[in-house]
């Protein structure tokens, strides 16, 4: 009685979403970016009911900062990548490929499987498979090349596409 008073489950909801877009047949009728934008979508709903700090209005950069003090259970640079990744063809109405489009649709739903099995993992007490657990900052202190790619990753993130911050005077 209490789970129906909840409404249905994010990850029902984010399944019924991907199989919708998969049926709209939008690879075939030429719209790509729809297609890829669609399944894009459906990953930002269902990262906001898991982890309301990462609402779908927010930039790529403000979901991957909101996700970072989160106890988000994959890299939130991962999920930044994919938001932008998308957002030239949200905005810019940027052309894609059905290769393109397809990958990214791929990636959204591997983010939503991921993250639900680390999710759920951890609300049933099991251990998080080792895969999920976010890596690169154990290591970006010990590798100075892994350092270097961490910060020229959160400088693509602000936009300066990975070139260093300059001071302005």
């Amino acid at each position: 009685l209490a789970k129906a008073a909840q409404g249905p489950d994010a990850a029902s909801l984010a399944a019924d979403g991907f199989a919708h877009a998969a049926r709209l047949g939008l690879v075939e009728a030429g719209e790509h970016g729809r297609f890829a934008l669609t399944h894009v979508d459906v990953m930002r709903r269902y990262l906001a009911a898991r982890f309301p700090q990462a609402g779908p209005s927010r930039t790529a950069r403000e979901v991957a900062d909101a996700l970072v003090g989160a106890d988000f259970p994959i890299l939130p640079e991962r999920v930044a990548d994919l938001l932008l990744r998308s957002e030239p063809i949200a905005f810019a109405r940027a052309a894609v490929s059905a290769d393109e489009a397809r990958a990214i649709a791929g990636e959204a739903r591997a983010i939503v499987g991921d993250v639900e099995t680390a999710w759920r993992a951890r609300r049933s007490g099991e251990p998080v498979p080792v895969l999920l657990l976010p890596r690169v900052h154990r290591h970006a202190e010990e590798r100075p090349d892994r350092r270097r790619d961490l910060e020229r990753r959160r400088g693509h993130l602000v936009g300066t596409r990975g070139h260093p911050r300059r001071e302005r005077g």
